[in-house]
């Protein structure tokens, strides 16, 4: 899989790959195809670092690959762990497959030029007429600041990389990273004996909304965004804290007073990214003050 893709999740201003339940990055893909990759679910835990659940979506450059896959991680200060990936939701059977709780870096913290770390791979292709996939393991490296063009513009990145070859089969893949949004553009390249296949995807959106209702099981605190249940039990609604303050500045938008008008357009303009999500719905709303606001909040 793509595991440079849904790797350096990290948290902190100088994110590489900011996380947080409900993120969803979407890219545009050389063959005309769209890749998604989503933060499904995240679990606290007192005793040890924080688990997320990472679902890729849409990644098929070759007929082997399936069509989605949950990457099962851990997050602390010095980096990103694997725990391993499947197509369900299960950590203990994960885990099972990647021999045990232990893990094994996808990312460090810092991510620096010159980096260099051991990275597991299972890579899915189809030769001779049979589909099948190869667990193994290479090196991947930061290779350092780069600049790449998005949307018309030049962005700074840090530019991690990886290659394999064994028996007649071969992958690379490249990928560039923005903080504070992560993954903005990549490419991997995938060679059998028979053919090459090659893909290149580029980010069109990331959508960071922490006023989407999200869901949490009253028994283990895990939050996910479906209502799907969790140990049996029925799932609680859930917002965050900035989430629910975000909607109730944008309801001050169109307040009575022009002086809580003003505190919320100047708190929301603080919060930054998070907001934009419920500025742009503000922004055709049916309140004329509030649509005013949020439309010169959105031009900022």
């Amino acid at each position: 899989m793509l595991l440079l893709l849904a790797a350096a999740i990290l948290q902190g201003p100088d994110s590489q790959f900011p996380i947080e339940l409900g993120n969803r990055w979407v890219y545009a893909t050389s063959l005309g195809t769209e890749l998604t990759l989503e933060v499904t679910r995240a679990e606290a835990k007192a005793d040890g670092p924080a688990r997320f659940d990472l679902e890729t979506r849409g990644l098929r450059l070759d007929e082997a690959w399936p069509g989605a896959v949950t990457e099962h991680v851990t997050v602390s200060e010095k980096g990103v762990q694997s725990h391993g990936r499947s197509r369900s939701r299960s950590w203990t059977k994960a885990m099972s497959a990647y021999g045990g709780s232990e893990g094994y870096w996808l990312l460090p913290r810092p991510l620096e030029a010159g980096a260099r770390w051991p990275l597991k791979l299972e890579i899915y292709a189809s030769a001779g007429g049979r589909l099948g996939s190869v667990s193994t393991s290479t090196t991947a490296r930061c290779l350092g600041a780069e600049q790449v063009a998005l949307d018309g513009r030049w962005v700074d990145t840090l530019r991690v990389t990886w290659t394999w070859e064994e028996e007649g089969l071969s992958a690379t893949s490249d990928a560039w990273y923005q903080a504070g949004t992560g993954p903005v553009q990549g490419r991997m390249r995938l060679a059998t004996r028979e053919r090459t296949r090659e893909l290149t995807w580029t980010l069109k959106a990331f959508e960071s909304d922490p006023t989407r209702e999200l869901f949490e099981c009253p028994e283990c605190g895990a939050r996910q965004r479906s209502d799907r249940k969790c140990h049996e039990a029925d799932l609680k609604p859930f917002r965050t804290p900035l989430g629910g303050e975000i909607l109730e500045r944008i309801r001050d938008l169109g307040a009575d007073s022009a002086e809580a008008r003003d505190r919320a357009e100047r708190r929301l303009r603080e919060i930054g990214a998070p907001a934009r999500g419920a500025l742009r719905r503000a922004a055709e709303g049916a309140d004329p003050e509030a649509r005013a606001r949020a439309m010169r909040l959105l031009e900022r």
